[in-house]
């Protein structure tokens, strides 16, 4: 006989307090009128209760998701396209068609059991390289069906946001800005982290970095570890989730898996510097440092990008998922989704 178990919902259960009432008492001590109050004691009225908020309620308007572990993909492939699994169209990840007669020196790889990569059920590896002219990152784009000028689309964020990722560092240095996504400055002519986190939950989003010595870094949160706010680590193979989001207003906030707000721009709380550069660009997931002239062999070409400076040859980045909002969500809302990552990748 089959027996099927039914897993219960979870409940949110609300409860709001009476408002004190009280009752007076008129009296005559010593043939002068006096009047008691008497307050009853306070009590609850009765609680409500409805469905809790799930994963998939805050995720079934994301605009742009990609999950490692619905990708399809067997530890130890290579991962050549990863698709949006978001509402927004023409999103999915990609390698360009023509670097692929250079095999699969830069394409990441789907990875389970890898040194530091705590996420039991898979991440895609996304390993840098930092030796000129070998043109080995591990990178995917938008858009990557050949290598024209552009080399793949640029995502651009403007406005309200946000913006979540699960992911775990492998890296030489802890201060290395290693980073799920990059971005290139031609300016500069270099491949730059967008989204870092380094020593506790120091945060940055940059932009293009067009001008030499502006970082262009819209948030930069420190945990204030005098406080000790945040308990998260970002150190090699711990797992690290982070919700961010921006308002209509242009205010930060920022979540840690706890749930916790160790960033609320409205309320004081953490530190913000806004650089320049406004908006988010993001030209690769991985360091990509690919672009050259179409006209130049694939054997690598002088002005080629190189990464940032404090990375190191083998530094990875285990992306397990990372999801994009074109709007900012509720403070409450964005808390449980960090939570609810949590839970689903079974951090404790």
């Amino acid at each position: 006989m089959a027996v099927n178990f039914t897993e219960p919902e979870r409940r949110n259960v609300v409860v709001q307090r009476e408002l004190q009432a009280s009752t007076e008492i008129s009296s005559t001590i010593g043939g002068e009128p006096v009047v008691f109050t008497v307050s009853r004691p306070e009590k609850f009225k009765t609680p409500t209760v409805g469905n809790a908020i799930e994963l998939d309620d805050i995720l079934e308007d994301v605009d742009i998701r990609f999950v490692a572990s619905t990708a399809g993909y067997s530890s130890g492939d290579v991962v050549q396209t990863w698709e949006n699994s978001g509402k927004e169209t023409g999103k999915d990840l990609s390698h360009p068609s023509k670097l692929g007669i250079r095999s699969d020196v830069d394409k990441p790889v789907f990875d389970i059991g890898g040194s530091n990569n705590p996420f039991t059920d898979g991440a895609v590896k996304f390993v840098a390289d930092a030796t000129e002219d070998t043109h080995e990152s591990k990178f995917l784009h938008f858009g990557g069906v050949a290598e024209d000028g552009s080399n793949g689309e640029r995502l651009t964020i403007e406005g309200e946001f946000t913006m979540y990722t699960v992911m775990s560092f492998d890296k030489a240095l802890a201060k290395a800005s290693m980073s799920p996504l990059w971005v290139y400055s031609s300016a500069r002519n270099t491949t730059n982290p967008v989204l870092s986190a380094v020593l506790s939950v120091r945060v940055e989003l940059r932009g293009d970095n067009q001008v030499s010595g502006d970082a262009d870094s819209v948030l930069d949160a420190n945990s204030l570890l005098s406080t000790g706010n945040s308990k998260m680590s970002t150190g090699n193979g711990a797992a690290i989730v982070l919700v961010i989001s921006r308002d209509s207003d242009g205010n930060f906030s920022a979540y840690d898996f706890n749930a916790f707000g160790f960033v609320n721009e409205k309320k004081s709380v953490g530190q913000v510097r806004e650089g320049n550069d406004n908006d988010i660009h993001i030209d690769s997931f991985g360091p990509k440092c690919e672009i050259r002239d179409t006209s130049l062999t694939l054997g690598g070409a002088a002005a080629d990008p190189v990464t940032d400076i404090p990375i190191s040859d083998g530094d990875a980045v285990y992306l397990a998922e990372w999801g994009l909002f074109r709007k900012a969500i509720d403070g409450q809302k964005a808390a449980a989704l960090a939570r609810l990552l949590k839970e689903k990748y079974q951090i404790s």
